[in-house]
């Protein structure tokens, strides 16, 4: 089994700004809720590493105050 890395690991790996929008999903305790969609306006600089980790913060928080509000997940 493969270790998992942390979901801000994945937001801040590029080198340069990925096609399109990016995907930061919004998960806690093992449920997907949804999503937020990031998309900056073309030709701009990709952002420091550390704006990129605290862009995935409210997708963590999100993720964590539905799971323990008991609100139904989405399969």
């Amino acid at each position: 089994m493969r270790p998992s890395r942390p979901p801000s690991s994945r937001i801040t790996e590029y080198a340069d700004r990925p096609d399109g929008e990016t995907e930061v999903r919004v998960v806690g305790g093992g449920h997907y809720y949804g999503r937020f969609l990031l998309d900056a306006p073309p030709g701009r600089p990709l952002p420091a590493e550390e704006a990129r980790r605290v862009a995935v913060a409210p997708a963590a928080q999100a993720g964590a105050s539905l799971d323990s509000a008991g609100l139904p997940h989405q399969v």
